[in-house]
């Protein structure tokens, strides 16, 4: 069989050459020609996967090696016969991971601590559910909003109203139009105006949850506000406007840290050689050398940062508003594609101990360096009234 695979799928080529000569391209170059000869089409969000691709092609099976499904039309995938599986859950560590470091960096600058923020979390699928028990965990007050969820799990939900007055608001729903509770524009102009003067909005869902336009207006009115945008309406492109106004960019790469990419690559694998009843032969390790041994600082919030620092991701971000908007567009791919190897909590070794977070803390967050031992604390306490420290970005 013939395979034409997006070249930023972590070991492509390595875990697919049992089923056929494995062509690499780059996702947004990826089109009907290149397919002419496919059986199998393996891509990540870049490539739109529809009629307009697929017709008068062979492709028989496709493989996403992504969460989200915006970009398939799997409508039309079940109507033609053709196969499909995406990576659901792959990267929702290392989004938990993102926003933990969003949230340590927040710390460092405000001078405070984790639990001095309430925390609302929009949307509880596989990253929301696991960054609110890491959250929890780590004593930090949440509130959840989801519609579709809400009843199918022992979880007392809030309305999104009521989320929204949270000091921090982090959006994790998938970018859906014209169905029950669309969350397209799920943002806009009146739920800006619902949040804190001092609060900070994250998207590391999808580009177009957001209301852009409507978020530089709230931006430029409350200057204690601020934004944290990783999903941008129209990538590669972006709103250049924001990018300069908001406290942290980043190129669409909350999900991108290796052992994520490898997940991903795992799961489409095992669904092909399901679909094409082959015996699986590949199996990938992740290289324990590559797990770094850091020294155990003075708080939590340091130790966050000092495993993934976000603001460098905003620093290499925000050096493309001195690009022109073509250039500004290639490079949003070139930081994605080249991204360097960010490696989990659960890969990092931490020598020495943190004053006040216990080991079974640090073995729940993903740390490997303690074992578990019982916690006798209250992990799930809530703080209805935090302490805030108001504070204006730049």
């Amino acid at each position: 069989m013939n395979i034409v695979a997006d070249r930023n799928i972590a070991l492509v080529a390595e875990a697919f050459e049992q089923f056929g000569d494995v062509s690499l391209e780059t996702g947004r170059n990826i089109d009907a020609g290149r397919l002419a000869c496919a059986d199998i089409l393996l891509t990540r969000s870049q490539t739109n996967v529809n009629a307009a691709l697929l017709d008068n092609t062979p492709v028989k099976w496709v493989g996403s090696a992504t969460s989200g499904t915006e970009h398939v039309d799997t409508q039309y995938l079940e109507q033609r016969g053709i196969g499909f599986a995406d990576a659901r859950g792959s990267n929702a560590v290392s989004v938990v991971e993102y926003v933990c470091s969003v949230l340590a960096a927040l710390c460092e600058l405000r001078g405070c601590g984790l639990q001095d923020f309430s925390v609302g979390v929009v949307g509880y699928g596989e990253i929301g559910t696991r960054l609110v028990e890491r959250l929890e965990l780590l004593e930090i007050a949440c509130k959840v909003n989801d519609p579709l969820i809400e009843g199918r799990v022992a979880r007392k939900f809030s309305p999104l109203a009521e989320v929204l007055r949270a000091d921090i608001v982090t959006l994790h729903v998938p970018l859906t139009c014209g169905r029950d509770m669309p969350t397209a524009g799920l943002i806009g102009a009146a739920e800006l105006e619902l949040m804190r003067p001092h609060a900070v909005l994250i998207n590391a869902a999808r580009g177009g949850v957001v209301d852009e336009q409507a978020l530089l207006v709230a931006l430029e009115q409350r200057p204690a506000m601020a934004a944290v945008i990783d999903c941008w309406r129209g990538e590669p492109a972006v709103n250049v406007e924001l990018l300069e106004r908001a406290w942290i960019a980043t190129p669409h790469i909350a999900g991108h840290s290796y052992d994520g990419k490898v997940n991903g690559t795992r799961q489409i694998y095992a669904a092909a050689c399901d679909y094409f009843a082959a015996s699986p032969n590949w199996l990938s390790s992740l290289q324990a050398d590559d797990a770094n041994e850091i020294t155990a600082p003075e708080s939590l919030q340091r130790l966050l940062l000092d495993c993934y620092d976000i603001r460098r991701d905003n620093r290499e971000f925000k050096r493309c508003l001195k690009l022109s908007e073509s250039e500004r567009a290639k490079q949003f791919d070139r930081l994605r594609g080249d991204y360097p190897k960010r490696r989990e909590f659960s890969a990092r070794r931490v020598d020495g101990e943190i004053e006040g977070v216990s080991a079974s803390t640090l073995n729940a967050l993903g740390f490997k360096n303690y074992n578990a031992v019982e916690d006798t604390s209250n992990a799930n306490a809530t703080h209805d009234d935090p302490s805030r420290k108001p504070t204006k970005i730049t």
